[in-house]
């Protein structure tokens, strides 16, 4: 009996051996390794940045052991040393606002001067008088990131661009707008503004221009909620799938993301340009506190006022 005891003790030993290396091997994202960030062909020349203009940049994508695409972010500074912020000193470097998803993106030339003004230190219509019309040789590095993976955070190496040249533009707090089942899923355009039911809850305010958080508050029933709803950062219509201005669960219309709170009343996933909806299946109804982060691109949301 000892010896078939102790036979019966071995199997298991191995057995749960054997359920720990499967566990092991399950897929998963390998820590973020460096990427590179190409020069463009025409860095010796002199970009002049204008409202329509754009600058073109294309990565090597980071290998995360995963078909999995990341969202990058450029960067930009007059040093090539690029300094954190301090308790007593700001960051030396400015993040050029929008997010892309393909290893060759087009940059906005106004999203390039406004990031280029504030490095200099021109931030409101009021300092224009500080503005100057003259090429600045800059120096750019790109940032991976993967929504709720911190350890999938990778930086590229540091890029000359020999002269680049702005123009007066500086950056207001942006805006999306909610179409959704809670305010009567609204068209957006012209009209959003002027309907009847329109109120300061339909907006989304950024918590500072730049800054890519946007913030605010909106009542919703169970079944508003479930519904589903998503959001936009212009009014021009619907919009294409997988592009802004819409902003939502998934890219493609109609591919809505069921999703629930958890016992705090809180959801916290990503998020995707494109028309797919939110549906929150076990929304308790009142007031929800929804923050989208487009760096990261992420979104909670979260009940702040519950109804009786």
């Amino acid at each position: 009996m000892k010896k078939i005891s102790f036979l019966t003790l071995l199997i298991m030993v191995l057995g749960f051996g054997l359920t720990g290396c499967k566990d092991d091997t399950q897929p998963r994202l390998s820590p973020a390794p460096e990427f590179k960030l190409n020069t463009p062909p025409m860095a010796t020349s002199t970009f002049v940045l204008t409202p329509t203009s754009s600058v073109d940049f294309s990565v090597s994508q980071p290998d995360y052991g995963l078909g999995t695409t990341p969202a990058y972010t450029m960067q930009i500074s007059l040093s090539p040393e690029f300094k954190e912020a301090t308790e007593t000193e700001e960051a030396n470097y400015v993040s050029i606002k929008g997010s892309y998803t393909k290893a060759a993106f087009s940059v906005p030339g106004k999203n390039f001067a406004v990031a280029l003004n504030r490095l200099n230190g021109i931030t409101d219509e009021e300092d224009e008088p500080l503005f100057v019309a003259k090429p600045y040789k800059l120096y750019a590095r790109c940032v991976a990131d993967i929504p709720y993976c911190d350890y999938a955070h990778s930086v590229s190496n540091v890029i000359t661009l020999e002269a680049v040249e702005p123009y007066f533009v500086v950056s207001v707090p942006g805006v999306f707008y909610i179409t959704g089942a809670a305010n009567g899923w609204p068209t957006p355009n012209d009209d959003y503004l002027t309907n009847a039911g329109y109120n300061e809850s339909w907006l989304f305010v950024e918590t500072e221009a730049e800054s890519g958080i946007f913030e605010g508050e909106i009542e919703m029933t169970p079944e508003q909620a479930a519904d589903g709803f998503r959001f936009y950062n212009d009014l021009k219509g619907w919009g294409e799938n997988g592009v802004p201005p819409s902003l939502g669960a998934k890219p493609n219309d109609g591919d809505n993301k069921e999703v629930s709170v958890n016992d705090k009343n809180v959801y916290s996933g990503a998020c995707s340009w494109g028309k797919g909806n939110f549906k929150v299946t076990n929304w308790p109804g009142g007031k929800m506190h929804i923050t989208i982060n487009t760096n990261q691109m992420t979104v909670e949301f979260k009940l702040v006022d519950k109804k009786p």
